[in-house]
């Protein structure tokens, strides 16, 4: 044994260092407590681990073990109602309430499947209906055009008092005269137009127009002269649109009688392209020749027979004159435009610059109004402002 102190080799079982004296058996004790000590130590430690892994284990079970109580509760309760609810209806097992909603199904499978061929018949309908209604709205199309056409060709001339020759050739007169106004806008009404050819020398004029009687009388002097057909048969056109019962008395306003009168002078004369109005009977020495291409100052009506003649020829030479300014066929057009759009109430406020105006705002729609100011110099010109 070797001592720890001198470091000399002493025989086994010596207390003491021969050589030093040192004790010797404490050391080997020391060394035994030492390692029982370590060995003892190491022991806990494993044992303590092995604690704490057992401690944490058996807290995550039991953390595990109270969530699953949790989840089974909230679970558990809807689904225990369910079981609840089933068994009170009668169904005792989950197979029989299977079996109750397929015995359902076989039974509704057929009710859609009829719902389904219904709702393609329904589909199939409405194809066939909008293919209906299209033919419908071109057969609404074609009869409106049919309706037209039996209007223009319904309103013919019932011509009396000549020979059957010169029936046929008023006729054909009459007849071109239509369509020219009919491109203007004009819808014939359909009714048949009377034509009364007659001696007229003890009435005191030569031609007039009857609206009551849709007859035109025209004195059998003058039956060559189809102007005055013409004058007469745009009295009727002009007051189609008219409600003729509802006119001012001609014996109070009659500013718009004579515009009337102007616009069936002015149509007769711008047909034939002449500004002469009835030249042909002019040749008989009639005294109601008139040269529309010279002015006639305007003045205010002093009775219906001033307002008719003298005051009309005033309106016919200022249409006249813009017709030599910016055409015939804008004119006309312009003209019948405008008249087709005056009310009542502006014939009873009887001002003549009203329908000048209106003219005016006609032409802005009509033409942008690039003829506004001739239309303003021209009526200016013939003294009316």
């Amino acid at each position: 044994m070797k001592c720890p102190n001198c470091h000399i080799e002493n025989p086994e079982n010596q207390k003491y260092c021969g050589d030093c004296g040192t004790l010797l058996i404490d050391t080997i004790i020391n060394d035994k407590i030492f390692e029982n000590k370590i060995e003892s130590i190491i022991q806990k430690q494993l044992k303590d681990k092995q604690v704490v892994e057992i401690e944490i284990t058996e807290n995550i079970a039991s953390k595990i073990a109270n969530w699953a109580k949790l989840f089974a509760y909230f679970i558990g309760i809807p689904f225990a109602i369910i079981i609840f609810i089933l068994g009170f209806l009668g169904y005792n097992s989950y197979s029989s309430f299977t079996k109750l909603i397929e015995d359902n199904e076989k039974k509704i499978r057929p009710q859609i499947e009829l719902a389904k061929v219904r709702v393609d018949s329904l589909n199939m309908e409405a194809v066939a209906l909008k293919i209906n209604l299209e033919k419908y709205k071109e057969l609404n199309k074609q009869v409106s055009d049919l309706t037209k056409t039996v209007n223009i060709i319904a309103e013919k001339f019932n011509i009396k008092g000549v020979s059957e020759n010169k029936k046929k050739q008023i006729e054909s007169s009459l007849n071109s005269f239509q369509d020219y106004i009919k491109n203007l806008g004009y819808n014939p009404i359909g009714k048949e137009v009377n034509v009364s050819i007659e001696s007229m020398s003890s009435m005191g004029t030569a031609f007039y127009y009857d609206g009551n009687s849709n007859t035109m009388h025209i004195d059998s002097a003058y039956a060559d002269d189809y102007d005055l057909f013409f004058r007469e048969y745009m009295h009727r056109v002009l007051y189609a649109n008219i409600d003729q019962n509802n006119l001012p008395s001609p014996n109070e306003e009659r500013w718009y009688f004579s515009i009337e009168s102007g616009l069936a002078n002015y149509y007769a004369c711008s047909h034939n392209n002449n500004p002469i109005f009835a030249h042909t009977s002019a040749k008989k020495g009639n005294d109601f020749k008139i040269d529309f291409s010279k002015k006639t100052i305007f003045h205010k009506p002093k009775d219906m027979q001033d307002a008719m003649y003298s005051v009309a020829n005033s309106w016919s030479g200022a249409f006249w004159k813009i017709r030599q300014n910016v055409g015939q066929k804008l004119t006309d057009k312009l003209l019948f435009t405008t008249w087709k759009s005056l009310s009542i109430d502006l014939w009873m406020k009887d001002n003549p610059m009203d329908f000048v105006n209106l003219l005016i705002i006609t032409d802005k729609k009509l033409n942008e109004g690039k003829n506004v100011n001739t239309i303003k110099e021209i009526f200016s010109d013939f003294g009316l402002k």
